[in-house]
C-alpha cells in the first residue's frame, strides 16, 4: 500500500501537468498481504497527520471553544495527480451494436491513433472490450476502432423532470 500520513503525493499540477508515462504498482494479494483495516492491503490511502484514527475526528484532538468544537490540524494529506489534459473517458450517445467498429461519443476526444480504450460492458454477462483507435471522425465525435466489438454496448440516456440534464 501507499500512504500519505499528513504529505503531499505529487505528480505535476495543474499548471504544470505530467506529461509522460507513470506507473503506480501496488503488489500483493488478499490471502498473503497485511492490511490496514477498514482499508485493504492495495490501496492508497491519505490521512491527515496522526494515522486513520488522528486528525479532526479524534475526541483527543478536539476542544472546546467559544465557537463550539474545532480541530488544530497539524498536516493534512494531499495527493494531486495532474496528467495529460484532454478528455481521458467520455460516454457513447448511441448504442453501439455487435460488430461495429465505429462508436459516436458525447464530447470531442483527442486521443491518438493507436491508443487503447476501454468500452465498458452493458450487461453483467458481457465483457469489457479493449480496442485500440484506428481514426477519429466528425471532429472527434466518432471513434474508428481497429477491431470489432464483440458485444452491443448501450449508449441510452434517461431524462427525468426533477433533474437537469441527462441522467
Amino acid at each position: 500500500y501507499i500512504w500519505i500520513a499528513g504529505g503531499h503525493f505529487v505528480v505535476g499540477t495543474e499548471q504544470a501537468p505530467f506529461l509522460h508515462k507513470a506507473t503506480i504498482t501496488l503488489h500483493g494479494d488478499r490471502w498473503w498481504t497485511i492490511e490496514l483495516p477498514h482499508i485493504g492491503s492495495k490501496m492508497i490511502a491519505v490521512t491527515n497527520l496522526g494515522g486513520l484514527h488522528g486528525g479532526c475526528h479524534t475526541e483527543a484532538l478536539r476542544h472546546s471553544g467559544a465557537g463550539g468544537d474545532y480541530c488544530h490540524v497539524r498536516s493534512v494529506g494531499k495527493l494531486d495527480l495532474h496528467g495529460r489534459p484532454g478528455i481521458s473517458w467520455t460516454r457513447l450517445v448511441e448504442t453501439a451494436a455487435a460488430g461495429v467498429m465505429l462508436v459516436r461519443v458525447e464530447e470531442a476526444v483527442d486521443w491518438p491513433v493507436g491508443v487503447r480504450v476501454v468500452v465498458t460492458r452493458s450487461r453483467r454477462e458481457d465483457a469489457d472490450e479493449i480496442r485500440r483507435v484506428a481514426a477519429l471522425h466528425d471532429g472527434g465525435f466518432v471513434v474508428e476502432l481497429e477491431e470489432p466489438l464483440q458485444a452491443e454496448h448501450l449508449g441510452e440516456w434517461y431524462s427525468h423532470p426533477s433533474l437537469e440534464g441527462r441522467t
